[in-house]
């Protein structure tokens, strides 16, 4: 008879024992392992993450450098001129998501020329969203860069185009759902310049 110690587990005919203390440190190192491995895992995504997003940039620079070149050859080509606020608009919306502030709203400025040149060339509804799109998107970044009183203008613009093509199609739910972003924008602005009873009156009712 083999009497082992208190604590002892038998393995295949081999008496192990494994005191308590021994049994704590192996699952706090466990732990430190997992802890360890998500934080590399989350490191690697990030970096990851990082790394579409400037090859994505660098493949919006590339196709917007070959569309200035057919604008270049041809000034009133307007297919370009869209296709180049589209461009932009993407530059934009990524400026927004990595922070920066300072390329968006370069961007931003060529893009609401861009939409507004487009606008008042053709008169057609496509152009008249796409100002409405632009104005909004720069009004945003505007406000993601605090300049409340800068997003004003183009936030306010976009909201009454977006009325007008609302009112002049009532039955159309996509205009009435544009021009609610609109308006909902345009309530948080009033918010953060402390304008309570405009940001009521543009509250639903």
């Amino acid at each position: 008879t083999v009497l082992l110690p208190a604590g002892a587990v038998v393995v295949s005919g081999v008496a192990c024992y494994v005191t308590a203390t021994t049994a704590r440190k192996a699952g706090q190192i466990r732990a430190i392992e997992e802890a360890r491995g998500k934080v590399d895992e989350k490191g690697l995504r990030e970096e990851e993450r990082a790394k579409d997003v400037a090859g994505s940039m660098q493949a919006l620079k590339a196709l917007e450098r070959k569309v200035r070149e057919r604008l270049a050859t041809s000034s009133r080509d307007l297919g370009a001129q869209r296709e180049l606020r589209e461009l932009l608009r993407k530059q934009v919306a990524m400026a927004e998501r990595t922070r920066d502030i300072e390329s968006g709203l370069k961007a931003g400025v060529e893009m609401v020329a861009l939409a507004r040149a487009s606008a008042e060339r053709t008169k057609q509804d496509e152009d008249q969203r796409g100002l409405a799109t632009a104005l909004l998107q720069h009004g945003d970044l505007l406000v993601a860069a605090n300049d409340f009183k800068g997003a004003r203008p183009p936030i306010a613009e976009s909201m009454e185009l977006r009325r007008q093509a609302a009112e002049a199609a009532p039955s159309d739910m996509a205009s009435l759902q544009l021009l609610g972003k609109a308006i909902v924008r345009m309530r948080e602005l009033e918010v953060q310049e402390a304008n309570y009873a405009a940001a009521v009156a543009l509250s639903p009712r």
